[in-house]
């Protein structure tokens, strides 16, 4: 795992910057927009980040594939990545609904993957909010 207190997010004021949800409620595309400077802080800030590269490869985790921007890059960017490299970092492609328990991936322990709605929610939420973070 790396050291996260030595991240420049460790220090920040607003830590759920690094984990962007939707809010409920209200037009979708309006929520994006509202969320687009909070996100823009969050990635420029890992764009200056000493360990970057650390945060990235701990953010390709399939525990953490699913969740929040990690070295700069959403979830959805990430899971990308993984399906391109042909990571194992999905459960069963048909299981729809969260997991109850952990999975094994090897002896160490437990690895959380990331189940198909996971997978959707996330690739939808980067493509959506893809041209908001362009602009």
């Amino acid at each position: 795992m790396i050291s996260q207190l030595k991240g420049l997010c460790s220090g920040d004021a607003n830590p759920d910057a690094w984990f962007p949800t939707v809010p409920n409620g209200g037009k979708y595309e309006t929520n994006l927009r509202r969320m687009v400077p909070e996100i823009k802080y969050a990635i420029n800030m890992c764009g200056r980040c000493p360990i970057r590269e650390d945060c990235l490869e701990e953010g390709m985790k399939p525990e953490n594939l699913a969740y929040g921007i990690w070295g700069g890059l959403l979830a959805g960017q990430r899971i990308a990545i993984a399906k391109r490299e042909g990571h194992d970092y999905r459960v069963d492609p048909y299981n729809k609904g969260r997991q109850v328990l952990s999975r094994y991936t090897d002896n160490v322990g437990p690895s959380r993957k990331v189940t198909a709605d996971e997978e959707e929610a996330a690739t939808m939420f980067a493509a959506r909010i893809r041209p908001y973070l362009e602009v």
